[in-house]
């Protein structure tokens, strides 16, 4: 795999030589346009699933990173004059630019893209994401035979819209850390903000209409964020492709009950409203199964019986002991649970409502819950756990096939090589 930063090629691409190495077919390749850099492990999240797709396509292809690299990241303030000044002349001309596409395009972006694509000349270029994808329109007019995948992941727009139902500032991910606190505060967070998630929703909605028009395949991690896409796209090109699940033997049986555990940090809404609502349901119910909640977490909670906080844990198999229920009731949709898959891979009882496997590529029913089948279920734990969990080990076994890392890399291998 070769690295690009900015204008230059830190290594070059490898031509098949004289004689009998020339005969060898030459593997495809594919340019990855990114706003991250990519590591070759993670522990989680979406960087777990970048690092999944770039080793899934070096095994088969020659793999070329391109970094765009955030205006939060150079700090430069000639960068964002001239990305201000084509912001506003795409405004000018009508275009909504969502304020997450601001900080990684511009004048430049589309340059350097293009250069790489000529130095490189690949099959393939993918984009990951709407951050990123929007340049894909101009790309296409330049490189008309251009094969070119966009990863959306989760669908931003749908996302955007939740936390608007929810009065939440727009969710800069792993971008918030860049954010100077007093633009956190006043802007994103501050009076304005209602005014600024109105016109994101609307933009990166535009922007994922100009992208699946110019794609030759876009991507989601869940089935129910694609549906929602083809409605205001109906001629999409759309692949689902889940997450990967750790390989496991799927256990022949779960053992007893023990007790219930939550994994997440509430720094994510629907984390927070998970621990907010299971909170409540111990105080107010006081049932003698105990609650262990894992994750670093920044609000501030009063003492509940029989719940304890353990914060962080640097070995998360610490938390999935055997005979633990996973309770993690889901309000917020968008984009697969990724705790769920990780509970099954250790083969722990995942149960929570009809969100909570959102995206999950097996039938969930058995594990899903209405609000009085949590209570019961709080408050007689044993009898519901004995009562699901045959169901629940057909459905771990259904989910350690569907979502295999085997299977997965092959899917991804066809999406961006056809």
């Amino acid at each position: 795999m070769s690295t690009i930063s900015g204008n230059l090629l830190e290594s070059a691409i490898t031509r098949p030589s004289v004689g009998i190495a020339a005969a060898t077919p030459q593997k495809p390749r594919v340019l990855m346009v990114c706003t991250r850099r990519i590591p070759k492990l993670a522990g989680s999240g979406r960087e777990r699933t970048m690092a999944f797709i770039l080793n899934s396509l070096e095994a088969r292809g020659d793999v070329h990173q391109l970094h765009l690299p955030s205006l939060l990241e150079r700090r430069s303030l000639r960068a964002i004059a001239r990305t201000s000044l084509w912001a506003a002349r795409q405004m000018m001309k009508g275009q909504m630019v969502p304020l997450q596409s601001m900080l990684f395009r511009g004048p430049s972006s589309l340059q350097k893209i293009s250069q790489a694509v000529q130095e490189l000349n690949p099959e393939t270029v993918y984009f990951d994401g709407v951050r990123s994808g929007g340049d894909a329109v101009a790309l296409r007019r330049r490189f008309p035979n251009l094969r070119i995948v966009c990863d959306f992941d989760d669908l931003m727009s749908r996302r955007t819209e939740a936390l608007a139902r929810e009065r939440e500032p727009i969710s800069m991910g792993y971008l918030k850390q860049l954010v100077p606190a007093w633009f956190q505060r006043y802007v994103l967070d501050g009076l304005v903000a209602r005014s600024i998630q109105a016109y994101e929703y609307r933009a990166l909605r535009r922007e994922e209409q100009r992208i699946c028009k110019v794609s030759d395949s876009v991507v989601l991690v869940s089935s129910v964020d694609a549906a929602h896409l083809i409605e205001h796209c109906p001629n999409a090109p759309v692949e689902t492709i889940p997450p990967y699940m750790d390989a496991i033997e799927a256990p022949a049986a779960l053992g007893k009950f023990q007790r219930f555990i939550f994994i997440g940090s509430d720094s994510l809404l629907q984390n927070r409203k998970s621990i907010e609502y299971l909170l409540a349901l111990w105080s107010n119910l006081k049932p003698d199964a105990e609650l262990h909640i894992y994750g670093k977490q920044h609000g501030q909670y009063g003492t509940v019986n029989n719940v304890t906080f353990h914060g962080f844990v640097a070995d998360i198999a610490d938390a999935y002991l055997p005979g633990s229920i996973l309770l993690a009731p889901s309000f917020v949709s968008g984009g697969v649970k990724t705790k769920v898959l990780e509970a099954m891979s250790f083969g722990v009882l995942p149960l929570g409502t009809q969100i909570t496997f959102e995206g999950v590529d097996a039938d969930c029913a058995s594990l899903t819950c209405t609000s009085e089948e949590l209570v019961n279920l709080v408050q007689n734990p044993h009898v519901e756990y004995s009562r699901r969990v045959h169901a629940g080990l057909e459905v771990i076994k259904h989910v350690a096939k569907n979502h295999s890392a085997r299977h997965l890399a092959h899917r991804w291998c066809n999406v961006v090589w056809n």
